[in-house]
């Protein structure tokens, strides 16, 4: 496992792009499918940086921001397929990605990787999982405690690079003063769970 994360903000505009990318395909593959799919994801928002992009309203943004950062995941999603048919290795990535902007979270999520938001001593998931167990879970076959020790809990349906198109997940949360959004990777939900990440937060502890 090989693990990717960036930050980008910009002080003009008040915007950040923050993202978690978790290669697939062993330790020299899921290093570059982990930084591939960050940079592809923003080389394709980088021209919102400047100074010419202005959010039209907060009605119709919700909307029109999803879909520009479902474009730019599907951009991710190319730049890491052309690696893997370029290299012929077993290439892939999770992302999970945010965009802050005029008082939203734009959330986008492929793969297992997560995206949580943090509010008033209480902790989210908003993404859903594309695994074998999530969906197990979702439909009421497992419990949320057996996705942790489920013999193929590593098993994921959905990730970047394994086809030339991709289906994105996309949500958008209104935030409120004091939240805080946390994203990560497998590595640290299933080793720390939901409950300990919440009773960090709590302790205002490093996760």
């Amino acid at each position: 496992m090989q693990v990717t994360s960036c930050y980008l903000n910009s002080v003009q505009s008040d915007m950040a792009v923050l993202a978690v990318a978790d290669g697939i395909g062993g330790h020299d593959s899921g290093e570059v499918a982990s930084k591939t799919a960050v940079t592809g994801l923003l080389q394709a928002l980088s021209p919102l940086f400047g100074d010419r992009f202005q959010p039209a309203g907060p009605n119709q943004d919700k909307t029109r921001l999803q879909d520009i950062f479902r474009d730019a995941v599907l951009q991710a999603n190319q730049a890491v397929f052309t690696q893997h048919q370029a290299t012929g290795s077993d290439l892939g990535a999770t992302l999970t990605a945010v965009w802050l902007i005029k008082g939203l979270a734009i959330v986008a999520n492929v793969g297992d990787s997560r995206t949580y938001l943090y509010r008033a001593g209480k902790l989210r998931q908003i993404t859903a999982d594309h695994s074998l167990v999530y969906r197990l879970m979702e439909t009421q076959q497992i419990s949320r405690d057996e996705i942790y020790t489920h013999p193929e809990r590593n098993k994921i349906y959905r990730n970047l690079g394994d086809k030339e198109a991709v289906e994105v997940d996309t949500f958008t949360v209104e935030l409120e003063p004091d939240d805080l959004v946390l994203l990560c990777c497998d590595g640290l939900w299933e080793t720390v769970r939901d409950e300990g990440i919440e009773q960090k937060f709590w302790a205002n502890e490093e996760i």
